[in-house]
């Protein structure tokens, strides 16, 4: 259903704007065959004594809304699925404070949501500046922060530089925990000092889920990856990424992260439907929330629904439902969009199709790869 046009008084145009961030409004309906618009209109300003007319403003603001289709990207980076979330394929709103969520010299863009991204074409080769530098620019309407995975196709320096011109911050990634010292230096020679971008850097993606590392593995690399990212003038948090149940069953995980990085999926639920995601989503967060240490946040930093593949129970895909999951966690975390990185910019064309047919199909953008 379109939005067509309202008409709103003058006094209306804050909490509006406010309550309706771009990266909102753009999920609200992907049937759109044209852009449509709120327009705002004037303030007449008026003699308090006379009652005479002494001048109109034109106030008007138009948002457009901007159709949205499947999209693109992962050699090294982004996991495939599994039954707990996704599993490695490979072989903002408020400025941060610097102890919390990066260096803090860089403010995220206010109240929009997160954005996981991987920088590949459905060939499986490595992006080039310009198509990242495009790609970024189109993100940067909606998201606040782009969740990269790891540091192949010179990834961090194309990236950094796309984010920074489209003042976005940046979660960096280190992929493969064995190989932690050259990961970091090509980290450190992509931010070329510029540290205040990356608001994270995790170890790993969901390796204690997928078994092919313990908790323990990855709190002993945690520790190494933050001892060496402080020497190279990194001050934010270290994580590893994980599923929610790797988290539940590990609290070792927990303890290591400056955060509890969780990767969430509702559609992996069979008992779920996607207008349920958002609450089951929350529901999600407050139980990993119990198995954290209190000092700590849980971030979601994947969250999503396929667009295409197979229904597993209640969890059917398909661009409505994918679209009313995005509208329900968007609902469910308005009050902190933050804490929340949707999966994923675009669909992964390179991927193989995994067991439920979905794997290439998470996109939410309406780009190719």
């Amino acid at each position: 259903m379109g939005l067509g046009r309202f008409l709103l008084p003058a006094m209306a145009l804050g909490p509006f704007v406010a309550s309706h961030p771009a990266g909102e409004l753009s999920q609200l309906d992907r049937s759109l065959p044209e852009a449509d618009a709120i327009s705002l209109p004037e303030i007449v300003l008026m003699d308090d004594e006379t009652g005479d007319h002494l001048q109109t403003i034109d106030i008007s603001v138009t948002h457009t809304l901007e159709p949205t289709t499947d999209a693109t990207p992962q050699p090294q980076g982004q996991g495939s699925k599994g039954a707990a979330g996704s599993l490695p394929d490979k072989p903002h709103d408020v400025q941060p404070a610097a102890s919390s969520m990066g260096n803090g010299t860089k403010p995220a863009p206010t109240k929009q949501f997160n954005i996981a991204y991987a920088p590949y074409r459905a060939d499986h080769g490595c992006k080039s500046q310009d198509e990242i530098d495009n790609d970024v620019q189109h993100l940067s309407k909606y998201y606040s922060t782009l969740r990269i995975y790891g540091t192949d196709c010179d990834q961090v320096a194309k990236v950094v530089k796309a984010a920074r011109a489209s003042e976005m911050n940046v979660f960096a990634g280190i992929w493969d925990p064995k190989d932690i010292e050259n990961e970091i230096k090509l980290i450190q020679e992509g931010v070329d000092g510029n540290w205040g971008i990356i608001q994270f850097v995790s170890v790993g993606n969901e390796l204690v889920n997928s078994g092919q590392a313990t908790a323990s593995d990855m709190a002993g690399a945690v520790a190494e990856a933050r001892s060496r990212l402080r020497e190279a003038g990194y001050q934010g948090p270290v994580v590893t990424v994980d599923t929610f149940g790797a988290y539940q069953r590990n609290k070792e995980l927990g303890e290591a992260s400056d955060h509890c990085t969780i990767n969430a999926h509702a559609y992996f639920d069979k008992e779920i439907s996607s207008p349920d995601a958002g609450q089951w989503l929350k529901n999600t967060v407050n139980d990993v929330r119990n198995s954290c240490p209190q000092s700590k946040k849980v971030i979601v930093t994947e969250t999503g629904w396929p667009s295409q593949g197979d229904s597993n129970g209640l969890a059917a895909p398909g661009m409505d439902e994918q679209a009313a999951a995005i509208s329900s966690i968007r609902q469910h975390f308005a009050q902190d969009p933050s804490q929340v990185f949707f999966f994923s910019a675009f669909n992964d064309l390179w991927k193989s199709p995994g067991n439920l047919n979905t794997e290439q199909y998470w996109g939410i953008n309406n780009h190719t790869a």
